[in-house]
């Protein structure tokens, strides 16, 4: 998780500093809430420098979906050969900080995994030693 966080941010900002500018026209955005999730997608058309229509679903969280409801156009940055090639201008600062909050979410779950597992190694070995020493 932490590897594909970490690649999703590379694209973004590879994209967003290397991208091509251009206006996105909103063709749909929905909002569904899901159990206790709170989810949508946005409809993007939009013609790049090859001339070629784009059409492009984009999933997002319900925090980056506000800021396009009420729009009927979005300013987009796209680059085809990155790993994210479309990233909205109005929610690139947010998906960042999601991004940075997801990475010390999952650093510190992963320091709490390894702290528990080298504890409870520890205590195994211990266990074990007095009861080998008990057996002599």
């Amino acid at each position: 998780m932490i590897g594909h966080q970490l690649w999703i941010l590379n694209g973004m900002n590879q994209t967003y500093n290397e991208g091509e500018s251009l206006i996105a026209v909103i063709e749909e955005v929905d909002i569904k809430q899901i159990a206790a999730q709170t989810n949508g997608y946005v409809d993007l058309r939009f013609t790049p420098a090859s001339g070629e229509v784009v059409r492009e679903r984009l999933t997002l969280s319900v925090q980056l979906a506000a800021d396009v409801l009420e729009s009927e156009v979005v300013a987009i940055r796209y680059n085809p050969g990155s790993a994210k090639s479309i990233v909205m201008t109005t929610t690139y600062d947010l998906h960042k900080r999601v991004i940075y909050s997801n990475l010390a979410m999952m650093g510190l779950s992963l320091l709490a995994v390894v702290v528990i597992a080298v504890g409870g190694t520890f205590f195994a070995r211990r266990k074990e030693e007095t009861l080998e020493f008990k057996e002599a």
